[in-house]
């Protein structure tokens, strides 16, 4: 039985793996563009800080995260992979004491997506201004449901 386990274990360590060798290109896109990424599963997130107060710094950081999400299209439309963007959110974190940026949409995949004022995240609700507010909502108001 055990050795069954151990078994799994590698395999599902080789299986995820190959995956991420499979996906390393993008986060070679991502760096080409001066963004910072995170891979979970088959979950790809992009950040970029800019200064909330520059009209000009906001303009240029939506079409880097624009020209960098067409290339990632790209490079998935040529391995046989599709970028979904009914799932793509957008969500712009700014500090409550500082005003929140300008950034209203994106265009990913010939498509605008609006920015979100919510967005969960490994199963953590995160607001745009990082308070744990609206999760701390979302925990408490489950139990309650089912008394």
């Amino acid at each position: 039985m055990t050795y069954l386990i151990e078994f799994f274990k590698v395999l599902c360590w080789v299986l995820c793996y190959n995956y991420s060798l499979y996906t390393s290109p993008l986060g070679d896109i991502a760096r080409s563009y001066g963004l910072c990424y995170h891979f979970f599963a088959d979950d790809t997130q992009l950040f970029l800080s800019f200064e909330t107060s520059s009209a000009e710094d906001l303009s240029i950081c939506k079409s880097t995260i624009e020209e960098c999400i067409r290339e990632i299209e790209l490079w998935m439309l040529a391995n046989k992979l599709k970028l979904n963007s009914n799932k793509t959110e957008i969500l712009a974190f700014a500090p409550s004491y500082c005003p929140h940026p300008a950034l209203n949409n994106l265009v990913i995949v010939s498509e605008t997506v609006d920015c979100s004022t919510t967005a969960k995240n490994t199963g953590v609700i995160f607001n745009n201004s990082l308070s744990m507010l609206t999760h701390v909502t979302a925990v408490c108001k489950s139990p309650f449901f089912h008394l």
